[in-house]
């Protein structure tokens, strides 16, 4: 993710998120809708095929910290996502799960 307008991180603020989706890299403008720092960021997709909200918690978990990533998509008007639902969401999840498993390496190696 890198962030397209200047400032703090806020609500309103732009952030372009890249990801890898069944080998193609994809590029989706988003901006923060909610935020609290160093707990909470809720932002929303603003291009492209359809709507997606992420939310990303921090929390404190005994000695360390939880991350919480959820992410909610509107394929009720994309007949082809909700065709191809049954296989795109296992391979979505392992995408993510993917993801966060090498965020955790990256913090843990920096401690």
């Amino acid at each position: 993710m890198s962030y397209q307008s200047p400032g703090p991180t806020g609500i309103g603020r732009l952030a372009l998120e890249k990801s890898k989706v069944f080998g193609r890299w994809l590029e989706t403008l988003t901006e923060v809708t909610e935020y609290e720092p160093d707990t909470k960021i809720v932002s929303r997709s603003i291009s492209g095929l359809t709507p997606v909200i992420s939310y990303r918690f921090v929390t404190p978990d005994g000695a360390g910290t939880r991350f919480t990533y959820r992410l909610e998509v509107d394929i009720s008007k994309e007949w082809f996502f909700r065709l191809l639902r049954p296989v795109v969401m296992p391979l979505y999840k392992k995408t993510i799960e993917s993801y966060l498993k090498r965020l955790k390496q990256i913090l843990e190696s920096e401690m």
